[in-house]
């Protein structure tokens, strides 16, 4: 299913520090983890995503949800940190109570 980007987000500014910070083991394929807040709101669970280069309004993703507006917004938001940092391709992002963990997949 294709997802579009979001227009603006809350959870943009840590995911883009973290990816910055974090560019050499991003870069290798090591396992990053950004903490958004200390609440465990949100939906938790793992989704594959593919980050096109040459798309900048949406990508593609494993996720099986029926309405796209239900998808996790902090993943979301996470994707578009990835394609504004320059990591295209296929990654695996999960979130649990507040921490969002990317890999290279």
């Amino acid at each position: 299913m294709k997802i579009k980007y979001p227009v603006r987000s809350n959870f943009l500014a840590p995911c883009l520090k973290v990816l910055k910070e974090d560019r050499n083991k991003m870069s290798t394929g090591g396992w990053v983890s950004i903490q958004l807040s200390s609440r465990s709101d949100g939906y938790p669970g793992t989704i594959q995503v593919c980050i096109d280069e040459s798309n900048p309004i949406d990508f593609d993703t494993d996720w099986t949800g029926k309405d796209s507006t239900r998808f996790p917004v902090r993943i979301r938001a996470t994707a578009l940190a990835l394609y504004q940092s320059g990591f295209f391709g296929a990654y695996q992002i999960s979130h649990r109570k507040g921490v969002i963990g990317i890999n290279k997949s």
